[in-house]
């Protein structure tokens, strides 16, 4: 018979997918998704304060009632658990970092990655779940792109702790007003908030260029806040930045993005009509360029924290797309596969080892199949087979066809130690993002012959997995006793996971499809 080609392989794999939607709906199999709290936890939001002064007005319209929780060095971060923002019940935990004092006078301090990164870990110390909605301000917020794109350290992506992103007026391509009104007064004070030199806001700086070739999540929300309340120098502006100046390449864009306009200047607390009125004939320049008419009405708009409407886009963007609680931001699996001698037994028209390696590259095929489409979570995937031996023969950075040869080349011989077996897949998880979704699938055919006796592995590894948050997957190959199925639905339920059975190669490939799915949960 010929061998199938890759397509038929991955359209094997889409079928008994398939299946797996429609038994599950039909039969319940169960997953940690469907016991899951019908009302989940907000995720917090974390305001970044752009260091212009407008920290005051953030704790009055953002904030309201505040307490200071956390401090290093010149910035605080502060709380609200029932913010002036939401205008209303149901509200998220909002928090702001800021390097202002208490009266909100500003306390000079760039904020940079490593200050953002800070005051996220503060916020996971009281949300476990460990995800954000940030909101950023002016230059500050290439400062947050920088942190989403892995441009500083630490690595987002070694976290996954950001899902949403509000930016108020950020020059994401750069300030077109740059070149031809470089002595603004504004500039430096603009820049030195996010540590950067007046030099990198340009479209042609090195942070812009550093920025928009590089790419954000692909999980991540965006919402682009542009000021358009005045036509200084005949474009719609805030002031500084231009509409045009806060769009961000599509290249750049990994999830949704979306951009609304309010009538707003850049700061509440920044003076931008001084900056502008020199550059007006009555000023004192011949060009005209710009209409003194125009900087006249600047003056007296609302900055963007406190345009109404720039709370009331904030709350649309966060019920659109965080009312039902954070979304998955990485998937983790572990697949630990038997290899002891037992696996040689014979299973259909080959061995159990055989079938095994069948099943397991169609899990393998499936994540392969997901990398390729646009927006798909990021995941990594690592193998452990265990006999009384238990190591890690494919790492998770392995790429998935290294994994499946690797799958291949796996023998049969030994004991059973499943207690060692699950101890190394769940260390292995420290090599993922801690907010990934773990999941680990545990494939034997029955009896534990060495290492921990079943108590010690429900009250040893299986508890630890449950208070880390790893939902344990079994299957059950082959004619396995009574007393071992018993065993191995303990160590699912006691996670949340799902037991499987499988007495034929066609009921294998199911159940490894099965807790495939059951890794992609709500996805």
């Amino acid at each position: 018979m010929p061998r199938p080609s890759r397509l038929g392989r991955l359209g094997f794999v889409a079928a008994i997918a398939a299946l797996v939607l429609a038994t599950s709906a039909v039969a319940g199999v169960s997953s940690a998704h469907a016991s899951a709290p019908t009302a989940p936890d907000k995720v917090p939001v974390l305001i970044l304060d752009a260091g212009l002064g407008d920290s005051i007005y953030y704790q009055t319209h953002w904030l309201g009632p505040a307490e200071e929780i956390a401090a290093s060095g010149p910035f605080r971060l502060l709380a609200s658990v029932n913010p002036s923002w939401w205008g209303g019940n149901g509200a998220p935990d909002t928090y702001m970092l800021t390097s202002s004092d208490a009266s909100g006078s500003i306390a000079p301090a760039p904020m940079t990655v490593p200050e953002i990164a800070w005051g996220l870990d503060q916020i996971a110390m009281r949300h476990p779940e460990g995800k954000c909605v940030i909101v950023a301000q002016g230059a500050v917020g290439l400062q947050a792109r920088a942190y989403l794109e892995d441009l500083g350290s630490p690595r987002q992506s070694a976290r996954a702790d950001v899902v949403g992103l509000v930016l108020l007026g950020t020059p994401s391509s750069g300030l077109t007003f740059l070149k031809d009104y470089p002595d603004l007064a504004a500039w430096a004070p603009y820049a030195g908030t996010a540590g950067l030199d007046v030099a990198d806001l340009g479209p042609q700086g090195t942070m812009i260029t550093s920025l928009n070739t590089g790419a954000m999540p692909n999980v991540l929300k965006t919402l682009v806040i542009q000021g358009v309340g005045s036509a200084v120098a005949d474009r719609e502006s805030d002031g500084l930045a231009t509409r045009e100046d806060s769009v961000i390449p599509t290249s750049v864009v990994g999830g949704s993005l979306d951009y609304v306009q309010v009538h707003a200047r850049s700061a509440q607390a920044l003076p931008l009509r001084d900056s502008w009125f020199k550059e007006t004939k009555s000023g004192g320049r011949l060009t005209g360029a710009v209409d003194g008419a125009e900087v006249e009405r600047l003056a007296p708009l609302p900055g963007y924290v406190t345009e109404e409407k720039t709370r009331q886009f904030t709350r649309r963007f966060y019920e659109t797309w965080f009312s039902a609680g954070a979304p998955s931001t990485h998937l983790s699996s572990r697949l630990v596969m038997d290899v002891s001698g037992s696996m040689r037994a014979k299973f259909g028209s080959g061995t159990r080892l055989s079938a095994a390696k069948r099943a397991a590259k169609d899990f393998i095929g499936s994540l392969e199949a997901r990398q390729n489409v646009p927006g798909a979570v990021p995941e990594d995937l690592a193998l452990v087979a265990f006999n009384t031996k238990a190591p890690v023969v494919a790492g998770s950075g392995s790429p998935l066809k290294t994994v499946s040869r690797r799958v291949g080349a796996l023998k049969a011989k030994g004991n059973t130690d499943v207690g060692k077996a699950l101890g190394k897949g769940l260390a292995d998880f420290g090599t993922a993002p801690k907010t990934a979704d773990k999941v680990l699938v545990l494939l034997s055919d029955g009896v534990n012959t060495a290492g921990m006796d079943e108590k010690k592995i429900l009250t040893g590894p299986v508890a630890a997995a449950k208070k880390a948050g790893v939902r344990i997957e079994t299957i059950a190959l082959g004619g396995v006793g009574s007393a071992d199925v018993e065993f191995l639905k303990k160590i699912a339920a006691a996670t949340g996971g799902s037991f499987h059975k499988a007495n034929d190669l066609f009921e294998l490939r199911r159940d490894f499809l099965r807790a495939r799915y059951a890794t992609l949960g709500d996805l």
